[in-house]
């Protein structure tokens, strides 16, 4: 199991699960709103690598590819502080947050691969 804490080099380990579109339309275009009504703001991160598979089960990703990826992000500490934090169990993947568009395309390290 993979502890989520924040380091002494500034950056918060996260991590989401993501539909293979998603993945690469994220790497070509950066972190954009998603959805025919324009999406969320901000996008959700588990803390944990395993809370980001079980979603990715529970999710589906029924939409034409049953397959997801889970990718890890590393987050500047600044963004992840003021993130809004869900400690509850947030859809069955423990604790997360939701990290602003914006800030995401400003500070965000893309640790593993699809």
């Amino acid at each position: 199991m993979r502890i989520r804490m924040i380091v002494m080099f500034g950056l918060m380990e996260l991590f989401r699960t993501m539909t293979r579109a998603e993945y690469f339309d994220t790497l070509e275009n950066g972190w954009r709103m998603g959805g025919d009504s324009g999406g969320m703001m901000a996008k959700w991160f588990a803390e944990s690598y395993e809370g980001a598979v079980e979603f990715g089960h529970k999710l589906g990703h029924l939409e034409g590819d049953s397959k997801f990826c889970v990718v890890g992000f590393e987050i500047d500490n600044d963004i992840a502080k003021k993130a809004c934090i869900a400690d509850y169990d947030l859809d069955g993947i423990g604790k997360s947050r939701a990290i602003e568009i914006d800030d995401l395309n400003k500070k965000t390290y893309q640790s593993y691969k699809c």
